[in-house]
């Protein structure tokens, strides 16, 4: 399934999506783009940072999720209070 690109008038401002998980997709769509993009933790994405004029801005909740995996699991007073922090920020 092709993906689907959305630009600001701007042209700095982009969002994405497709459910291929080739990287090679993305890299056509967003050739020549410089800037930040906000990303899912798909590892995929990486590669586009590594051409050094893309910068990733990673989803909280994906974030989030990886603490919240380790304080289910046990004590976990670091994964804790990365949840708390994470949740205040969620309030703003």
């Amino acid at each position: 399934m092709p993906g689907t690109i959305v630009r600001g008038a701007d042209q700095r401002h982009q969002a994405w999506s497709t459910s291929t998980p080739s990287t090679a997709r993305p890299r056509a769509h967003l050739a020549g783009f410089k800037g930040t993009l906000q990303v899912d933790g798909y590892a995929g994405y990486r590669a586009l940072a590594e051409t050094g004029t893309v910068e990733l801005a990673f989803c909280w909740s994906h974030v989030r999720r990886r603490f919240y995996e380790i304080a289910a699991a046990g004590p976990a007073p670091i994964a804790s209070q990365a949840l708390t922090r994470i949740a205040e920020l969620y309030a703003v």
